[in-house]
């Protein structure tokens, strides 16, 4: 995943400033949660059609997130409890008061 991500940056910042936002308008949104602070350990990324994480192994333990789009992540199962839209990159979740506390 990381190569990936790396990938495409490289790739927005070698083209054209033109061609650059183009560029980023056109990835699928995604969520990558972390279950460390600093997008480090076990993660799993997340695309609009799959957005359980019951069988992932991150429920509860996610610390950081990588965001590309918005998403809204709650702290209950069927969007209950505390809730917040993500709309950047997060390198720890306490910062929010989430971490640990999404699924």
């Amino acid at each position: 995943m990381k190569r990936i991500l790396a990938a495409a940056a490289l790739l927005m910042m070698a083209a054209p400033p033109a061609l650059a936002p183009a560029l980023s308008q056109t990835r699928e949104p995604s969520l990558t949660l972390y279950d460390q602070p600093g997008f480090k350990g076990k993660s799993v990324t997340l695309f609009a059609d799959n957005l359980d994480l019951s069988d992932t192994g991150v429920v509860g333990r996610a610390r950081s997130a990588q965001v590309f789009g918005r998403w809204r992540v709650c702290e209950a199962p069927g969007w209950r409890g505390r809730c917040q839209t993500l709309s950047r990159n997060i390198a720890d979740l306490a910062a929010l008061g989430i971490a640990g506390r999404v699924v």
